[in-house]
């Protein structure tokens, strides 16, 4: 029935168990499987380039973070031929909306992401998704 997920995650505890979960589901389904991390830029803020001179370095910073959070992921997917990565940047909750329209069938988020843990019942980033999204959401506690 899903063929095609797509699983976004972040460095939060939320993410890796959407990961173990989304793996054992794609097994079972022999679905194709893209795990995408979003990078926000920096430089996405107004005036930050004018403030701060080492933005440019900043958003390398964030790019390695990222690229961390991903090669997580290939170990939790490791030997599982129908998985691929991919790092993004941009708001979030708009390039996962974006993405997902591309023939997922299934999109896969954590309850919470790194930057709000415990503070609502669920993410801010996680609630956009919800709602403007046409593709099925599975959101993992």
């Amino acid at each position: 029935m899903y063929k095609k997920i797509l699983l976004s995650v972040d460095d939060s505890d939320y993410s890796k168990k959407a990961a173990r979960q989304t793996l054992e589901f794609a097994r079972l389904n022999h679905s194709e499987v893209t795990v995408i991390n979003v990078v926000v830029p920096i430089g996405g803020v107004a005036h930050y380039e004018r403030l701060f001179t080492m933005v440019p370095q900043a958003n390398e910073v964030y790019d390695d973070i990222g690229k961390a959070v991903l090669l997580d992921m290939e170990e939790i997917f490791d030997h599982y031929d129908l998985a691929e990565f991919q790092l993004l940047h941009g708001d979030p909750a708009t390039e996962i909306i974006e993405y997902a329209k591309d023939g997922y069938d299934l999109l896969v988020l954590g309850a919470h992401g790194s930057s709000g843990r415990g503070l609502f019942s669920m993410g801010s980033v996680v609630s956009k998704v919800i709602y403007h999204t046409d593709v099925s959401v599975l959101v993992v506690k």
